[in-house]
C-alpha cells in the first residue's frame, strides 16, 4: 500500500480514507485484500486517476490562468 500511495502522490492515511468511502466525490479505488494486505494493479490506479480527473469540475482547465505571468 505505501507504493500505491506514492504512485498516487497522497498520504497513506488519505488513501485509506478513500478506500473506506470517507472522501465524498471520488470513485472507489479497485483493490484486492489478502488478509491484512491491500493490493493494487498499476493499470487500475491509472484508470482510477483518469476517472477521478473526469469527475472534477475543473478537468481540462489549464493549471495556470491565461492572465498569469511567470
Amino acid at each position: 500500500m505505501p507504493e500505491a500511495a506514492k504512485f498516487l502522490r497522497m498520504s497513506r492515511s488519505h488513501l485509506l480514507n478513500i478506500l473506506k468511502g470517507k472522501v465524498p466525490g471520488l470513485p472507489p479505488i479497485p483493490h484486492i485484500r489478502l488478509g491484512r494486505r491491500l493490493l493494487f494493479r498499476r493499470a487500475a490506479l491509472e484508470q482510477w486517476l483518469q476517472a477521478a480527473e473526469v469527475g472534477t469540475p475543473s478537468a481540462g482547465a489549464p493549471l495556470i490562468g491565461k492572465d498569469a505571468r511567470c
